[in-house]
């Protein structure tokens, strides 16, 4: 699903490097960032749900 999302990106030009979090991760990167310039993640989708059917 990663390689997709980039692939589909990559289509319309946006280079972007995309990765899973767990919920320890997503703390240190996204949460606790005082400065949200200043973050080490731009951008952050929470919830992805795949349904099949």
């Amino acid at each position: 699903m990663i390689q997709f999302v980039q692939q589909q990106l990559a289509q319309v030009g946006i280079k972007a490097q995309v990765e899973a979090l767990e919920a320890g991760q997503r703390i240190v990167k996204v949460e606790s960032a005082q400065d949200p310039a200043a973050a080490p993640v731009r951008m952050y989708l929470p919830g992805l749900v795949l349904v099949d059917g």
